[in-house]
């Protein structure tokens, strides 16, 4: 961190010795206290973090979903049509049912 950005945040930090520590604690960061004097930090609850900035709308996420879920009843329908180990495409069909169901929803 730079100067500048410490003596922004000076009520933030402490020092133990020498040593400065940073006690500033962030929105999705937590941080424990464990007993054998070290500190874990838990970043969202533990899940996913890749997903904390809205690079990508919930829309686009929610379709994402839909495939997956879709893919998932499938093999679980059918678990001797696909092989092992492959990469096998999402059937047109199924695709289409999500699209049509996420554009009515999407224009509600």
């Amino acid at each position: 961190m730079k100067k500048a950005e410490k003596e922004r945040y000076r009520e933030h930090f402490r020092y133990v010795g020498n040593k400065l520590y940073d006690d500033l604690q962030y929105e999705h960061i937590e941080k424990f206290h464990i007993s054998n004097g070290k500190d874990i930090y838990l970043m969202k609850k533990g899940t996913a973090v890749n997903f904390l900035i809205k690079s990508v709308p919930d829309e686009i996420i929610d379709l994402v979903f839909a495939e997956i879920l879709s893919c998932a009843i499938l093999l679980l329908k059918e678990p001797d049509k696909y092989e092992s180990g492959k990469i096998i495409f999402t059937p047109k069909e199924i695709l289409n049912d999500i699209a049509k169901d996420w554009l009515k929803d999407i224009n509600r």
